[in-house]
């Protein structure tokens, strides 16, 4: 196992692994404002429509997304 993180730009061909990590938030906490999930092509929307202004990074070890920003 390599435990270096590699910090990449986020691509909507992301949405689905970045929302593996937010909807346990949705569905168990409080620290969203979403009740219910959004889905893999809305989250991807977000993506798309948010790397129009800002960046998102993909945190990434032995090429799985870990963590996202």
């Amino acid at each position: 196992m390599d435990a270096s993180i590699l910090l990449r730009p986020t691509t909507e061909s992301d949405a689905p692994d970045l929302l593996d990590i937010y909807r346990p938030f949705v569905e168990g906490t409080a620290v969203s404002f979403e009740y219910v999930p959004p889905t893999v092509e809305e989250f991807a929307r977000r993506i798309a429509k948010s790397l129009a202004d800002w960046q998102w990074l993909v945190a990434e070890q032995d090429d799985r997304c870990i963590g996202y920003a």
